[in-house]
């Protein structure tokens, strides 16, 4: 069973990454300009599949992470990286997601 954590993303070479959805494991692939953290330049991102753990967290976290996996992370078309924080964006350049640079413990 896994507990309450946060959702990360991990880029792990050019074209793949990976991450914690806050109940399972993901891992996919982006393709696109190689310009990739400039706005407006496409990006796809697809998740190329998860795990399926039991989780101890809320039912409602684990319809957050449905919703992250399979309706947010398609939507994205470009990313932007500026300082400790990642902005996904849509294809009409609206902020779709955020994430704040975590530090390993």
């Amino acid at each position: 069973m896994r507990s309450n954590k946060g959702v990360t993303i991990t880029f792990l070479n050019q074209n793949s990454f990976d991450g914690y959805g806050g109940c399972n494991y993901y891992f996919g692939l982006h393709s696109g300009n190689n310009n990739t953290q400039s706005i407006g330049y496409r990006r796809t991102f697809e998740i190329g599949g998860w795990t399926k753990m039991g989780c101890i967290t809320p039912e409602c976290q684990m319809d957050q992470e449905h919703l992250f996996l399979t309706n947010l992370m398609p939507k994205v078309r470009s990313y932007h990286i500026h300082e400790e924080q990642l902005v996904m964006f849509d294809k009409k350049g609206k902020e779709i997601l955020i994430f704040h640079l975590a530090m390993d413990e």
